[in-house]
């Protein structure tokens, strides 16, 4: 089954990044953050990045790691990140992944089936997206790989995408492929994703948000317009691309503030239905009666009990 490596997940705001924190100190360890846009240096207030000194005391491996110019794949977080996890384990530290890139975590226990890519038959999913919808390109995976499209949702276009390209290139389902990959794994990742009320979840999306802004979001993000282009893609991310706006006069100081709220709920609901489509998922249902200690000794308490039953 390969060693037992803990995940804490769940949609922005939910609080998993204060439970790993907890986790980590107790354990002894270290972090490794699967978050698409705190891999970025300068780009702290706008990502909900970890204050200095909890980066100090605990380390985050991928934040700050790459300069907002720059490209972080799946790919290249599923290769990096298993290679962080077996240094750990062999200083006899348990590695905690802590973060909401879905397609990272994802990449990470699942792999990512090395392909090469059909620029003409992108092109043509692109047009039947475009034309038809998720839900049209989900009946062309229906026609191609049907096993494949019972387990993979219409809303996780990625995925869609990905699943007809390895069908198209290799003549075999993806699903196949990420069974044999398993078989010779070493690591077993075990999926925590917190899940917390909606109305309780958007509330505290609504309070970060202001709260982002009082601390200083525009100041940062012109500092960061003042060393990149407004096109680099680590920018295209909710907060810094309002704040933008607001800063080229498009829109009110409260608007930016709305649309950031507006805007992170969506992506929040994004995520949700993303981890829904995850298999082998340890949901946890939380609500403001949940503390980060609480939720972090529940943890503690079913991973061991895990690791048990493995020896």
């Amino acid at each position: 089954m390969g060693q037992l490596i803990p995940v804490i997940t769940g949609p922005t705001a939910s609080g998993k990044s204060d439970a790993a924190v907890l986790l980590a100190r107790a354990w002894g360890t270290e972090i490794i953050s699967a978050d698409s846009r705190q891999v970025y240096k300068y780009l702290d207030i706008g990502t909900a990045k970890p204050e200095k000194p909890i980066l100090q005391e605990v380390k985050h491996h991928f934040v700050d790691y790459l300069e907002p110019d720059e490209v972080f794949s799946a790919g290249r977080f599923e290769q990096e990140g298993r290679r962080v996890c077996r240094d750990l384990l062999n200083e006899g530290k348990l590695p905690i992944v802590c973060g909401g890139t879905g397609l990272y975590i994802q990449a990470l226990r699942e792999g990512i089936i090395p392909v090469e890519a059909d620029q003409e038959y992108r092109k043509y999913l692109k047009e039947i997206f475009e034309k038809s919808g998720a839900e049209g390109l989900h009946n062309e995976l229906k026609k191609n790989d049907p096993d494949a499209a019972e387990r993979i949702p219409s809303a996780t276009y990625k995925r869609v995408a990905r699943a007809l390209e390895v069908m198209h290139v290799t003549g075999e389902s993806i699903l196949r492929q990420m069974e044999n990959q398993k078989k010779h794994d070493d690591l077993n990742f075990v999926i925590y994703c917190l899940m917390p009320e909606r109305e309780y979840l958007y509330g505290r999306i609504n309070k970060r948000a202001a709260e982002m802004v009082e601390r200083g979001l525009i100041a940062e993000t012109e500092k960061l317009l003042a060393l990149y282009p407004e096109g680099v893609n680590s920018l295209n991310t909710v907060g810094y691309k309002e704040t933008i706006s607001y800063l080229k006069s498009e829109i009110s100081k409260d608007e930016m503030i709305r649309l950031i709220q507006r805007n992170t709920r969506h992506f929040a609901k994004r995520q949700y239905t993303w981890f829904r489509s995850m298999e082998e998922v340890h949901y946890i249902q939380t609500s403001a009666c949940y503390d980060s200690e609480l939720i972090a000794q529940y943890i503690a308490d079913d991973f061991n009990e895990r690791q048990q039953n493995e020896t």
